[in-house]
């Protein structure tokens, strides 16, 4: 995916566009729905959300002042870091009770290196 990325602080010339791989979910594989309960992921299981978690396929994103103060300053996540707390987006797999495939929803979430 393409993305904005903050390598150093400065100025705006410190921003670079760039292809990044897609981010991958922190917790385990996804398991397979006919499997048992207590039964380990196969191989090739896709990653998915851990428990309460849900994964988004983000359709949006918004730069605030938290973005330019982390380019800017010494603060916010480490370097590199990609810029865009808040994100709206469909949720495309979930454990978590409140939120089903298919729901849109808005979130924040920090920055990952």
């Amino acid at each position: 995916m393409r993305a904005v990325r903050i390598d150093a602080h400065g100025g705006p010339e410190v921003l670079t566009v760039r292809e990044i791989a897609d981010p991958e979910p922190e917790s385990g594989p996804t398991p397979d729905a006919s499997a048992e309960p207590d039964a380990e992921p196969g191989p090739g299981a896709e990653p998915g959300p851990g428990a309460g978690e849900v994964l988004v396929r983000t359709v949006a994103s918004s730069l605030n002042p938290v973005d330019w103060k982390t380019r800017a300053w010494d603060v916010g996540p480490a370097l590199p870091a990609t810029p865009g707390w808040d994100l709206a987006g469909i949720v495309v797999a979930s454990s978590a009770p409140q939120f089903a495939v298919g729901d849109r929803v808005i979130a924040m979430s920090a920055p990952r290196p």
